[in-house]
């Protein structure tokens, strides 16, 4: 073997060796960016997301309540005719009136969820998909009125 067929059969073991090195690197980094993502998208879904969704989900469901007993109570008591009697009055006031209280107590809870959900994207604003930004300020908006 010669001078220049050793050089040669070094150049091309080394350029093989270079090749797949920077092959496996870019595989390598290509995973690693791939996992970091995954961690991220499960920090967003349990650290804001997911507790997102739950408190959303219940003042959708007291809402739903607050409109139910919104419509019976104007079925039961709007526009009709009671009696007169102290007794018959004093009935309607005292039912009338649990049913405003219960709906003031849903409407109660509705409000300590939105401090909840200010609290929870005030922490985790990183979080936060930039497509849902708009959302958020709008959120944070309303809440301040």
């Amino acid at each position: 073997m010669t001078d220049l067929s050793t050089v040669n059969l070094v150049v091309s073991f080394l350029g093989g060796g270079v090749i797949s090195a920077l092959i496996n690197w870019i595989r390598m980094e290509s995973a690693d960016k791939k996992d970091r993502k995954m961690e991220f998208l499960r920090e967003q879904i349990q650290k804001l997301y997911g507790p997102l969704y739950y408190l959303i989900l219940q003042n959708e469901k007291l809402f739903d309540l607050n409109d139910k007993l919104d419509k019976a109570y104007c079925k039961e008591y709007i526009g009709k005719q009671w009696s007169l009697d102290q007794n018959t009055q004093n009935t309607i006031k005292q039912e009338s009136s649990q049913t405003i209280e219960l709906r003031n107590e849903y409407s109660e809870i509705v409000t300590k969820n939105n401090i909840k959900i200010r609290e929870l994207l005030d922490q985790h604003y990183a979080l936060i998909d930039p497509d849902d930004i708009k959302t958020t300020i709008l959120f944070f908006e309303r809440h301040i009125r």
